[in-house]
């Protein structure tokens, strides 16, 4: 399978460079290869374990063949010496490396898909499985909460974000306001990847995940979902004080290893995403974005 992404910058289709792509191939492309991958290594335990050895000194043999391999730029980074690959897997980059646009912000690095105009009750893309916002957004213990980051995002607007085990894995707030509520969500490790997406596999909803209810006094509400992926040992939040103001680009967590997503979701008619950001997602194509580039920015007043 070959995935095709947009780069922003240069304003061109690019062919991604996928790590472990025999391995993804195999894992949902070869019917006992997706046996064993759904019924055995999109397990907790599994992604714990590994992640587990990616902490400790012994999987530094790993980083310098993954740099080499994925062309990971060495002059971002904040320091070259790293004491595990979770180490290295989440590292820090120089300030400068990811300057701030205006308005909305992508949390992260990664492959970026918008969608202006969701559906009252879940949000479809013609290449997954739907997105129930029912299931999605389901509190472990609160059928209340769950209702009401229902009805406040129903018929409103979302980003879908990638990363790739190569990306810088930190994550920040897109919008500067407060923490609301936040709540974890357990669930199984399946890969976020296109080659498992498109097998339609419920995969967001299923995952495990943070949610993240922002107030923002420019934006409304704003709900910033952390998912877990294949072999992602932890999804840890660095921030978390609730009511507590924040600043837009202020860092939120970080992933440790493996590939992982985040999902933003606005309310109806208070933003409008970047023009070439609605048309690339328009043709069904990802585009390349940094932590810190403009995605978006609020409504302009019709009066």
């Amino acid at each position: 399978m070959k995935i095709n992404v947009y780069h922003r910058k240069l304003k061109e289709i690019f062919q991604e460079n996928v790590a472990l792509e025999k391995l993804m191939t195999l894992s949902w492309e070869n019917p006992f290869g997706f046996f064993i991958t759904t019924q055995i290594l999109a397990k907790k335990w599994m992604s714990y374990l590994f992640g587990r050895y990616m902490d400790t000194s012994l999987s530094r043999i790993h980083i310098q063949p993954f740099i080499k391999k994925m062309n990971v730029p060495l002059d971002e980074m904040e320091t070259l010496d790293y004491r595990s690959f979770n180490e290295f897997f989440f590292r820090k980059l120089k300030k400068t490396s990811r300057p701030l646009g205006e308005g909305i912000i992508s949390p992260s690095d990664g492959r970026l898909l918008v969608f202006p105009k969701i559906d009252e009750d879940s949000l479809f893309y013609v290449k997954w499985a739907p997105i129930p916002l029912k299931e999605l957004f389901a509190h472990p213990t609160d059928h209340q909460v769950t209702s009401e980051m229902i009805n406040l995002f129903k018929g409103g607007s979302a980003v879908v974000l990638r990363l790739c085990p190569t990306d810088y894995h930190r994550y920040h707030f897109p919008v500067e306001g407060i923490i609301e509520k936040q709540y974890e969500v357990d669930g199984l490790y399946y890969s976020v990847s296109p080659f498992a997406l498109q097998k339609k596999v419920s995969i967001f909803q299923k995952n495990k995940r943070t949610i993240t209810l922002i107030q923002s006094k420019e934006y409304g509400h704003v709900a910033m979902i952390e998912v877990g992926a294949l072999f992602v040992g932890s999804i840890i939040q660095t921030f978390s004080d609730l009511k507590k103001t924040f600043s837009k680009g202020e860092e939120k967590g970080h992933f440790k290893f493996g590939g992982s997503c985040i999902l933003l979701f606005f309310e109806a008619n208070k933003i409008v995403f970047d023009q070439d950001l609605q048309e690339k997602s328009a043709e069904g194509i990802e585009t390349l974005v940094q932590m810190g580039e403009s995605i978006g920015h609020v409504t302009p007043s019709k009066f």
